[in-house]
């Protein structure tokens, strides 16, 4: 878990964590690392996952987590390398 100030009164752990929650145990096991940015004071955390098979996961804001967890669970039935969830709406994979 990669954050600049971890801590339970940090808002980006709590986004990390909440993302984490969110998915599925047979997703959650897949994850090596969880990588968090902020961009500015207030701005909202974006979270992304390292998983096996050097794959990645970018999860974004903490915003839709249980639609974003449904469309990932979704689009990791496909090959691919980067598996974007930011917008659940419109999934994305790319090779």
């Amino acid at each position: 878990l990669a954050l600049g100030a971890a801590g339970p009164d940090d808002p980006a752990t709590r986004d990390a964590l909440a993302a984490l929650t969110a998915l599925p145990a047979q997703v959650r096991g897949l994850i090596r690392t969880v990588d968090v940015s902020v961009s500015g004071p207030g701005a909202p955390a974006q979270v992304s996952f390292g998983l096996d098979q050097d794959r990645r996961v970018r999860w974004g804001t903490p915003e839709r987590a249980a639609d974003k967890a449904t469309a990932l669970s979704a689009i990791l039935t496909q090959p691919g390398q980067v598996y974007d969830v930011t917008s659940p709406d419109l999934p994305t994979v790319r090779r």
